[in-house]
């Protein structure tokens, strides 16, 4: 049989790339109320693999840059209310205890929304040359809850 296609051409999958505004928005929340669940400690119930693939369709869809703003506003959300709190309120008890809790803490919830990531951290952040998903949360760490006056 003969081919249209010439030799040396790869053949493109072609895929309709505009979504839905109000389907990308079910995606954001999704994947914002799963960060919370992540940083809360209550994440028994959720479905990596669903997050993982409704972030990868997000990039995919050119969707990287508000995800990427997105995750690292929850972060800092809970780095302002939950953790600096936390900390601030143990200055004169515990302090070094409580410190020392919530960056293990803090290190564990940025392991796993850096594998639910993984995806926009391998595209997104090398072609836009910010801050790994990792990388970010331990800055976000230190300029929100330890050099916080």
């Amino acid at each position: 049989p003969s081919s249209s296609k010439k030799e040396g051409q790869s053949m493109r999958i072609a895929f309709e790339m505009n979504m839905d505004e109000s389907y990308v928005q079910s995606m954001l929340d999704l994947l914002e109320d799963a960060i919370i669940t992540i940083q809360n400690k209550d994440n028994g119930g959720l479905s990596y693999e669903e997050l993982y693939r409704n972030a990868y369709t997000l990039v995919l869809h050119k969707h990287g840059a508000r995800l990427y703003k997105l995750m690292k506003s929850v972060i800092e959300d809970h780095l302002r209310k939950e953790v600096r709190e936390a900390v601030e309120v143990s200055l004169y008890n515990d302090f070094l205890a409580v410190l020392g809790t919530q960056w293990q803490d803090h290190k564990v919830s940025m392991q796993v929304i850096k594998d639910v990531f993984m995806y926009m951290d391998r595209v997104y952040v090398k072609n836009n040359k910010v801050d790994e998903v990792q990388d970010l949360g331990l800055k976000l760490f230190k300029e929100l809850v330890v050099n916080h006056p």
